[in-house]
């Protein structure tokens, strides 16, 4: 079996117009050149796809089945190509990105320039480490800065970035306490159980059997720190 997808192209572009003629002025091709191309299709084939007796002409049965999946080989093709144009020229057509708020607020902006070049469109979003893994997951992120404690869902690849320390943040006016007598005297604002960061410091605490009173439970860092400047609290 050999056969190309000219051969393909004409034969699909019989079948929708419904005659030789008009196939080969849309293929800007001579009549006599599309009708040798669908009759080394049909000897490839060792099948009849055209039935030349009728006006217009129409599809054999087996030239039915073959349209459809003709339709679908030069849909790929055309997909690969592209695909294969857009790799080749070095710059993604479109990229949605979702970061937590705390690279928004120290790596966002560097972040953004650096793909200015390689990206011709860029959409991002600030959202939870919860919120931009179901984005991820649903298909409206293509690619998530976030922190995640937790198993990775099946159909998301992580890769790790970078490791960071913790350390305890308390209003300016405060004198220099242990983590012990922070935990004794003041209220802690937490972040929310949800958030990773909230599940990591949990973790941390009863591990060291160190029980603060919560008064406030924030998703974002730049909120607990607000409510630490006020006075409110330690983090």
């Amino acid at each position: 079996m050999n056969f190309d997808l000219h051969q393909l192209r004409a034969f699909v572009t019989v079948v929708e117009t419904g005659s030789f003629s008009a196939a080969a002025n849309r293929l800007n091709q001579t009549q006599s050149a599309v009708s040798q191309l669908i009759l080394n299709l049909e000897q490839a084939l060792g099948q009849k796809l055209i039935d030349r007796s009728t006006r217009p002409v129409k599809s054999t049965p087996a030239g039915a089945e073959c349209y459809k999946f003709s339709i679908k080989i030069l849909s790929q093709c055309q997909q690969m190509l592209s695909w294969l144009r857009r790799s080749d020229s070095k710059r993604l057509a479109t990229l949605k990105i979702g970061l937590v708020d705390s690279v928004v607020a120290t790596v966002g902006i560097q972040l953004l320039k650096c793909l200015q070049p390689r990206v011709e469109r860029v959409t991002q979003i600030t959202g939870t480490p919860p919120e931009l893994l179901s984005a991820l997951q649903n298909g409206s992120l293509d690619l998530a800065v976030a922190l995640t404690y937790d198993e990775i869902p099946d159909g998301i690849t992580s890769y790790p970035l970078l490791t960071e320390r913790f350390f305890s943040v308390m209003p300016s006016q405060w004198p220099m306490q242990t983590i012990e007598q922070l935990c004794q005297d003041h209220s802690m604002i937490a972040y929310a159980q949800g958030m990773p960061t909230g599940k990591l410091t949990q973790r941390w605490l009863e591990q060291h059997q160190l029980r603060p009173t919560i008064q406030f439970e924030l998703t974002r860092s730049d909120h607990v720190l607000y409510l630490v400047a006020a006075g409110h609290g330690w983090r």
